[in-house]
């Protein structure tokens, strides 16, 4: 039977998140799930990763990136229909409830699916303290599991709790919600469509809630990005099919070119964000941009070149905004590996485009443009943005990343967030 195996730790939303929709997945898809509790610092701690180092992922992040990953949270429970609320106290430390779950995972699963719904729901939703022993008992008892809970803390569970933890590091695993399919490891619960995609389903796709209006309506879609990000452009070939799949919404189209190497100075975040990761982390980070162009359908190499000098390109990009110059400039430098911050190598990837290359590489010295890619990186920081690509639609919040193009497709079909925009100017 084909199977998923799902390492979490009730302290992290985004686990919690999984942990309602998992079991659709594997049922839709004829599979069993081997739920393993793990702690989440313990990966943190063995994969040395530098975001953990305090205990929380939260403690190396800049203000902008928490915000937006806040924002995220509350944009993706309401999206997928999840209750839950903030608990008062957030990060706390999980390892008695891990432990508790670990041990019921070992004595019988039919148990530990049961008490992990419970305790998730303890902290997510009920707001209760999941390290408190009273807490643990209640919720053992109510789904009929009548034990110690200190004998069990103490003991099996302690025992249990490490050796999940240390699967999960020896397979790969960095953080939570982790999945496990065919020794292929997917992280985060915004990569459910991959683990159901690897159970089979190859029709599987990020979901969609809203429906495409049968009315005309119009839209606006601002769209930040940079030539330096692989994301980028990723989510820069997907923009025709976007508007194609929210027809008949009219769109507008706004392209920011943005230096996000500068807004990252901005904000307090390492330039090259990448090499501040720790290396099971990387080393996902290649698998996932792999992963999301073969299913993006578009030719991808990571560039020798990297960081890619981007000023170039960016100010090419605002003396002339035609969408295939820009298509053409991203795919130089992402699918076929030349190095377009180079002036000589730009201008003849242009007049081999068709352009003229001299031209444009002379217009990129105008003050003008200049000023306006400082310009746009400055709004970029006003808005609260946290990296790229972004994207808003009709000025309403951020959504950061080309794996959220789903919900812009929502958005723009008029599916509302009820969040309100970001303004770094109050950080």
């Amino acid at each position: 039977m084909k199977e998923v195996v799902f390492y979490y730790d009730v302290v992290c939303p985004f686990a919690y998140m999984a942990s309602r929709l998992i079991e659709g997945v594997a049922s839709r898809n004829g599979a069993k799930i081997l739920w393993k509790p793990v702690l989440l610092g313990g990966l943190y701690k063995g994969t040395q990763a530098p975001q953990g180092a305090a205990g929380s992922a939260y403690d190396s992040m800049s203000a902008a990136k928490i915000k937006i990953l806040a924002d995220d949270l509350k944009r993706s429970k309401l999206h997928y229909g999840i209750e839950g609320t903030a608990p008062s106290e957030h990060p706390i430390k999980t390892l008695n409830p891990m432990r508790l779950l670990a041990a019921a995972a070992h004595a019988n699963q039919d148990v530990c699916v049961p008490l992990t719904h419970k305790l998730f729901a303890a902290y997510w939703v009920q707001n209760k303290d999941v390290r408190e022993s009273s807490v643990l008992q209640e919720s053992a008892s109510s789904v009929g599991w009548k034990v110690d809970i200190d004998e069990m803390i103490g003991g099996l569970g302690k025992e249990k709790l490490l050796q999940n933890t240390q699967e999960a590091l020896d397979r790969g695993s960095f953080g939570v919600p982790s999945f496990w399919v065919n020794n292929e490891l997917f992280f985060g619960v915004d990569h459910l469509h991959f683990v159901e995609r690897a159970l089979g389903n190859k029709s599987a796709a990020p979901p969609r809630f809203h429906p495409t209006p049968t009315e005309p309506r119009k839209s606006k879609l601002t769209i930040y990005h940079d030539f330096s990000s692989p994301w980028s452009y990723i989510g820069s070939t997907q923009i025709s099919k976007l508007l194609t799949e929210v027809h008949p919404v009219s769109v507008e189209v706004e392209w920011v070119p943005i230096s996000v190497g500068a807004l990252f100075k901005m904000i307090g975040t390492p330039v090259v964000p990448m090499r501040t990761l720790s290396e099971a982390k990387r080393e996902y980070g290649n698998k996932d941009l792999q992963d999301w162009a073969k299913y993006r359908g578009i030719q991808f190499q990571f560039t020798s070149h990297f960081p890619i000098r981007s000023i170039l390109p960016l100010r090419v990009t605002l003396a002339n905004p035609d969408d295939r110059l820009r298509q053409t400039m991203y795919e130089a430098g992402w699918r076929y590996d030349r190095d377009i911050g180079d002036p000589k190598v730009l201008s003849s990837v242009l007049t081999e485009a068709g352009f003229d290359g001299e031209a444009l590489i002379a217009a990129t010295q105008d003050q003008q443009i200049k000023d306006q890619l400082r310009k746009n990186t400055d709004r970029a920081f006003a808005t609260g943005l946290c990296g790229v690509p972004s994207y808003q639609v009709n000025d309403g919040s951020v959504l950061w990343g080309q794996d959220r193009l789903n919900v812009v497709a929502d958005l723009l079909c008029g599916w509302e967030d009820d969040l309100k925009p970001s303004n770094h100017s109050k950080l």
